[in-house]
């Protein structure tokens, strides 16, 4: 189950189309006709959809325009939370109380301010997100723990 494809839209399409990239010749658009705006463009996706690699950060940085320099700012506090996270004996705990630390912890180091539209890589430069980037930080880190999770979605609110 790869909650994912649900909250990103455009990576539906794209994973949906990913079969007729293929050689195929009744693909409406072929791998080498697409153009991208930057070699860490490029890498994500020919990473995701032809080597399978399902790097999710890596593909919401793409549109990023100092995206190697977010990926790693992201990895380093990701990974400095993750350490956290687990240095505190709160993946003992019952789920709630894990959850609420988790919780707490990821909203203190990531999110500073909640605005309606913005973009993935804002919450490692301004702390800018919205339910939906927020949504993505999360998911990420709860995939890093192991633990499940489930995405809900209404018509306005992730």
């Amino acid at each position: 189950m790869n909650i994912f494809k649900r909250s990103a839209f455009i990576f539906l399409v794209i994973i949906s189309a990913h079969d007729s990239w293929s050689l195929s010749t009744d693909s409406l658009v072929r791998w080498n006709e697409i153009s991208f705006t930057t070699s860490f463009e490029e890498h994500a996706f020919r990473s995701f959809l032809k080597k399978n690699d399902k790097d999710y950060l890596r593909l919401f940085l793409v549109n990023s325009p100092t995206a190697e320099e977010d990926l790693k700012l992201f990895e380093k506090r990701m990974s400095e939370t993750l350490n956290e996270i687990t240095a505190s004996g709160s993946l003992k705990k019952i789920n709630e109380k894990k959850i609420r630390y988790i919780y707490d912890l990821v909203h203190s180091r990531f999110l500073i301010k909640y605005e309606a539209e913005n973009r993935f890589y804002e919450i490692i430069r301004t702390g800018k997100y919205n339910c939906v980037t927020a949504t993505a930080l999360y998911a990420l880190l709860f995939e890093a723990l192991g633990i499940p999770y489930a995405i809900k979605e209404e018509p306005t609110h992730v």
